[in-house]
């Protein structure tokens, strides 16, 4: 079973009935929900950003060139166990699912764990005492050439428990 992280939730509903039917009748209904594990935080809540730089040469951009890490931190410590999973989840791009779609037109960002390919929305586990070391370098589609100009794409990177 998986827990998922979310912040705690500890809900008291009162549902009162009040129709011309039953006028005076109320009815209180009370929820205890207990969290197992406190959320992980990651980056201690701030943005996480990869800039590549202004000094990219369009015929260099192979999904390798320019590899950048993603620093990032992940603070798990109210875990009960080590067994973590990861996510980065947005919007593939078209010619590589293993890439964020950025907004220009053929080229996209591709993501790495542990120097392996990360493809985009796919959970991989992790042993909670070691965060996988993230890199991204951007990509084009070979076939078009491509234009110069800046280039972005956004993500969210989600951390769940096993």
């Amino acid at each position: 079973m998986f827990k998922k992280l979310l912040m705690p939730l500890f809900v008291t509903l009162i549902v009162s009935i009040t129709s011309p039917l039953c006028w005076g009748i109320s009815s209180t209904v009370t929820v205890h929900v207990k969290v197992e594990t406190s959320p992980c935080v990651i980056n201690n809540g701030e943005m996480i950003n990869v800039n590549f730089g202004d000094n990219l040469l369009t015929t260099l951009i192979d999904g390798n060139e320019y590899k950048k890490a993603i620093t990032y931190s992940l603070d798990c410590a109210q875990r009960t166990n080590n067994a973590l999973k990861l996510k980065i989840s947005g919007t593939a791009s078209t010619f590589n699912n293993s890439a964020l779609q950025t907004n220009k037109e053929n080229i996209g960002i591709k993501l790495f764990s542990n120097g392996q390919t990360l493809p985009v929305n796919q959970w991989i586990n992790f042993d909670g005492n070691v965060a996988p070391q993230l890199s991204a370098a951007p990509i084009k589609l070979t076939e078009n050439p491509l234009k110069g100009g800046a280039f972005a794409a956004s993500a969210t990177m989600m951390i769940d428990y096993q």
